[in-house]
């Protein structure tokens, strides 16, 4: 564990919304699309839970575009 940690920083040390990477060790959307509900189409991914809840009041409140 603590070697997947050192491995990942070093890879990676900051992520933020508008940042890619190779995804390696993440999931992808294709994989959530095929373990939930029908219509659960669209995703945010988010760094935090801060961030998350942020972005659910800005997406009830403007609409998800």
């Amino acid at each position: 564990m603590i070697q997947a940690i050192q491995d990942q920083a070093r890879d990676l040390a900051y992520v933020g919304a508008g940042l890619g990477h190779d995804h390696s060790s993440g999931i992808e959307a294709s994989e959530l699309v095929e373990v939930l509900p029908r219509g659960l189409d669209k995703f945010f991914f988010t760094t935090s839970g801060t961030e998350a809840n942020e972005a659910a009041f800005k997406i009830a409140r403007d609409g998800y575009r």
